[in-house]
């Protein structure tokens, strides 16, 4: 599963300057210039009656590339792998007529990563359209904020695990978390992911020059939301679940300890 997939909300938008690079590989110099002036200066197109090409600048078009067999393979994967999880995990339930804390959360990580796999389709379709989004704006602003509140709910999730596992751990005879806290705490999870995407969403538009659908964000409002994701959906995770297994590894050594004094004990009695 693809929980630290390099994420931040802002990595599923497109920007210009990404728009810029890619849709110049299908523009004559002349036409480059009318719809991107800032781009000139970097970028210098060639086109040929097969296949326009980039120069001198290769580079961008091979990170474009690269960029869309990534996002295609991820899309493979995440598809075929999380629905194999779900059906595993979902068997079990309909068997045993019950779930544990610990597989209901599995199963919710499965879903939001099969989602995000599924939006991924939309990314391809957009390379091969060289960027241009075919779809309303109404579906722009549907597919974006419910990619990246896919991509960001796994690692609220991946938080919750740690804390099930690392509660278990610290008090394993009468810990006991229920499957509607967890229900509960999910279900939070979802609607303050999708809270949380709302400035993206209002700020989500095709743009008329290139048709493509990008994010146009004051700049202060967009750092500080930038700011915001990184803390609630990176730093603040990670650091947790850093503290949480640093503590259970004390908890194991101190418990190693233990036992090895004990064991001196028995072997060598007080006379």
């Amino acid at each position: 599963m693809e929980q630290l997939r390099n994420f931040t909300f802002k990595l599923a938008i497109p920007t210009n300057q990404t728009l810029c690079s890619a849709n110049a590989t299908n523009l004559t110099s002349s036409t480059n210039s009318n719809l991107f002036p800032n781009c000139t200066d970097n970028l210098t197109v060639k086109s040929t009656p097969n296949h326009p090409i980039l120069t001198p600048n290769m580079d961008a078009k091979t990170a474009i590339d690269a960029l869309f067999w990534m996002k295609t393979v991820s899309m493979v994967l995440g598809i075929i792998f999380n629905i194999l999880v779900i059906v595993v995990r979902g068997n079990k339930f309909v068997r045993q007529r019950r779930i544990s804390s610990y597989h209901f959360i599995i199963l919710q990580i499965a879903l939001a990563d099969l989602i995000y796999a599924c939006l991924l389709s939309f990314e391809v379709e957009k390379h091969l359209n060289n960027f241009v989004w075919v779809h309303s704006l109404a579906a722009c602003r549907i597919v974006y904020p419910l990619s990246a509140m896919s991509a960001g709910v796994p690692i609220l999730l991946m938080l919750l695990l740690a804390i099930e596992r690392y509660l278990g751990v610290i008090n394993a005879l009468t810990h006991k978390l229920r499957t509607r806290s967890i229900l509960l705490v999910g279900i939070f999870i979802w609607v303050f992911s999708f809270i949380v995407i709302l400035p993206i969403l209002f700020s989500l538009k095709i743009h008329d020059q290139f048709g493509a659908c990008t994010e146009e964000m004051d700049p202060l409002l967009d750092k500080v939301v930038t700011i915001f994701y990184l803390v609630v959906f990176m730093l603040i995770p990670l650091l947790l679940s850093t503290l949480f297994h640093c503590h259970i590894y004390h908890l194991f050594d101190v418990t190693r300890r233990k036992c090895r004094c004990t064991c001196k004990v028995k072997r060598h009695p007080a006379n």
